[in-house]
Protein backbone atom coordinates (compact mmCIF):
# COMPACT_ATOMS: atom_id res chain seq x y z
CA UNK A 1 0.00 0.00 0.00
CA UNK A 2 1.26 3.32 -0.61
CA UNK A 3 1.06 6.29 1.95
CA UNK A 4 -1.57 8.15 0.57
CA UNK A 5 -3.44 4.90 0.24
CA UNK A 6 -3.03 4.31 4.05
CA UNK A 7 -3.74 8.05 4.79
CA UNK A 8 -7.29 7.95 3.36
CA UNK A 9 -7.50 4.35 4.55
CA UNK A 10 -7.03 5.80 8.16
CA UNK A 11 -8.73 8.89 7.65
CA UNK A 12 -11.52 6.62 6.82
CA UNK A 13 -11.41 4.18 9.69
CA UNK A 14 -9.11 5.21 12.29
CA UNK A 15 -8.59 1.73 13.69
CA UNK A 16 -5.57 0.23 15.42
CA UNK A 17 -5.11 -2.10 12.00
CA UNK A 18 -5.69 1.01 9.51
CA UNK A 19 -2.91 3.21 12.28
CA UNK A 20 -0.53 0.49 12.27
CA UNK A 21 -0.46 0.17 8.66
CA UNK A 22 -0.16 4.17 7.99
CA UNK A 23 2.93 3.83 10.74
CA UNK A 24 4.69 1.71 8.90
CA UNK A 25 4.29 3.98 5.56
CA UNK A 26 5.46 6.96 7.11
CA UNK A 27 8.52 5.09 8.79
CA UNK A 28 9.15 3.80 5.28
CA UNK A 29 9.06 7.50 3.75
CA UNK A 30 11.30 8.76 2.30
CA UNK A 31 13.16 11.46 4.87
CA UNK A 32 11.87 9.67 7.62
CA UNK A 33 13.76 10.64 10.87
CA UNK A 34 12.15 9.94 14.25
CA UNK A 35 14.87 12.40 16.02
CA UNK A 36 14.43 15.63 13.43
CA UNK A 37 14.14 18.28 15.43
CA UNK A 38 11.75 20.86 13.74
CA UNK A 39 11.81 23.66 15.97
CA UNK A 40 15.62 23.72 15.79
CA UNK A 41 15.03 23.42 11.75
CA UNK A 42 12.04 26.64 11.47
CA UNK A 43 13.70 28.81 14.84
CA UNK A 44 15.14 31.41 12.45
CA UNK A 45 12.66 31.46 9.79
CA UNK A 46 10.19 31.45 12.49
CA UNK A 47 12.26 34.21 14.95
CA UNK A 48 12.41 36.47 11.65
CA UNK A 49 8.68 36.65 11.07
CA UNK A 50 9.35 34.51 7.66
CA UNK A 51 6.26 32.37 7.73
CA UNK A 52 6.07 31.16 4.14
CA UNK A 53 9.76 30.05 4.62
CA UNK A 54 8.47 28.19 7.90
CA UNK A 55 6.05 26.39 5.74
CA UNK A 56 8.72 25.65 3.08
CA UNK A 57 11.11 24.15 5.63
CA UNK A 58 8.38 22.36 7.40
CA UNK A 59 6.88 20.77 3.91
CA UNK A 60 10.51 19.94 2.63
CA UNK A 61 10.48 17.92 5.26
CA UNK A 62 7.64 15.44 3.97
CA UNK A 63 6.38 12.73 4.33
CA UNK A 64 8.91 11.71 6.72
CA UNK A 65 6.86 14.06 9.29
CA UNK A 66 3.83 13.47 8.02
CA UNK A 67 0.90 13.10 11.40
CA UNK A 68 3.86 14.78 13.48
CA UNK A 69 2.06 17.00 15.87
CA UNK A 70 4.71 19.45 16.02
CA UNK A 71 5.13 20.03 12.66
CA UNK A 72 1.48 20.22 11.87
CA UNK A 73 1.69 23.35 14.61
CA UNK A 74 4.12 25.19 13.09
CA UNK A 75 2.88 24.81 9.69
CA UNK A 76 -0.88 25.79 10.82
CA UNK A 77 0.81 28.83 12.73
CA UNK A 78 2.60 30.04 9.72
CA UNK A 79 -0.33 29.67 7.35
CA UNK A 80 -2.49 31.24 10.38
CA UNK A 81 0.05 34.09 10.08
CA UNK A 82 -0.15 34.33 6.54
CA UNK A 83 -3.64 34.84 6.53
CA UNK A 84 -4.78 31.63 5.24
CA UNK A 85 -7.03 30.71 7.58
CA UNK A 86 -7.80 27.52 5.80
CA UNK A 87 -4.99 25.95 5.70
CA UNK A 88 -4.12 26.67 9.29
CA UNK A 89 -7.60 24.97 10.16
CA UNK A 90 -6.72 22.17 8.21
CA UNK A 91 -2.76 21.73 10.20
CA UNK A 92 -5.05 22.80 13.28
CA UNK A 93 -6.63 19.32 12.55
CA UNK A 94 -3.88 17.07 11.83
CA UNK A 95 -1.96 18.45 14.91
CA UNK A 96 -5.44 16.86 16.59
CA UNK A 97 -5.44 13.74 14.46
CA UNK A 98 -1.78 13.50 15.14
CA UNK A 99 -2.38 13.78 18.79
CA UNK A 100 -4.85 10.79 18.69
CA UNK A 101 -2.70 8.55 16.57
CA UNK A 102 -0.05 8.69 19.96
CA UNK A 103 -3.32 9.00 22.75
CA UNK A 104 -5.29 5.76 21.17
CA UNK A 105 -2.25 3.57 20.48
CA UNK A 106 -2.27 2.92 24.25
CA UNK A 107 -2.86 4.35 27.85
CA UNK A 108 0.85 5.82 28.72
CA UNK A 109 1.44 2.26 30.70
CA UNK A 110 4.05 -0.44 30.91
CA UNK A 111 1.19 -2.97 29.82
CA UNK A 112 -0.36 -0.68 27.19
CA UNK A 113 2.34 2.20 26.35
CA UNK A 114 1.68 4.58 23.68
CA UNK A 115 3.47 4.48 20.53
CA UNK A 116 5.45 7.35 18.87
CA UNK A 117 6.93 7.73 15.01
CA UNK A 118 9.28 10.27 16.98
CA UNK A 119 10.99 11.63 20.08
CA UNK A 120 8.81 14.89 19.35
CA UNK A 121 5.69 12.84 19.93
CA UNK A 122 6.28 11.74 23.35
CA UNK A 123 6.31 15.48 24.38
CA UNK A 124 3.39 16.53 22.17
CA UNK A 125 1.29 13.88 24.16
CA UNK A 126 2.65 14.74 27.11
CA UNK A 127 1.89 18.06 26.71
CA UNK A 128 -1.20 17.67 25.29
CA UNK A 129 -2.41 16.02 28.67
CA UNK A 130 -1.43 19.05 30.35
CA UNK A 131 1.80 17.65 31.88
CA UNK A 132 5.42 18.77 31.24
CA UNK A 133 8.21 15.80 31.79
CA UNK A 134 11.13 15.42 34.40
CA UNK A 135 12.91 12.68 33.73
CA UNK A 136 13.65 10.15 30.83
CA UNK A 137 15.18 6.71 30.67
CA UNK A 138 15.70 4.34 28.11
CA UNK A 139 14.83 0.95 28.42
CA UNK A 140 14.87 -2.81 26.22
CA UNK A 141 12.56 -5.00 27.10
CA UNK A 142 11.39 -8.36 24.89
CA UNK A 143 12.76 -6.80 21.13
CA UNK A 144 11.41 -3.53 21.88
CA UNK A 145 12.24 -0.38 22.91
CA UNK A 146 10.42 2.08 25.47
CA UNK A 147 11.12 5.88 26.34
CA UNK A 148 9.87 5.59 29.79
CA UNK A 149 9.23 9.55 30.97
CA UNK A 150 8.57 10.91 34.99
CA UNK A 151 6.15 13.61 34.64
CA UNK A 152 6.09 16.87 36.55
CA UNK A 153 3.68 14.76 39.00
CA UNK A 154 6.19 11.86 39.52
CA UNK A 155 3.39 9.34 37.79
CA UNK A 156 5.72 7.84 34.47
CA UNK A 157 4.18 7.87 31.06
CA UNK A 158 5.47 4.87 28.21
CA UNK A 159 5.89 5.10 25.31
CA UNK A 160 6.65 2.10 22.69
CA UNK A 161 9.56 3.79 20.10
CA UNK A 162 8.72 1.98 16.94
CA UNK A 163 12.18 2.79 14.81
CA UNK A 164 14.05 0.85 17.56
CA UNK A 165 14.19 -2.85 17.50
CA UNK A 166 15.95 -2.87 20.31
Amino acid sequence: MTLSASVRTYFADPSPTTAAALRAEIMASPGYDPRVDIPQRVAAAREAGQHAEVVAQVRALLPGIFLSATAHAHLAEAYAALGQEAEAERERALVRRSLALVLESGDGSQERPWQVLRISDEYDAVAARGRSVAGQELRHADGRAFDILTLDDGQQAWFELLWDDA
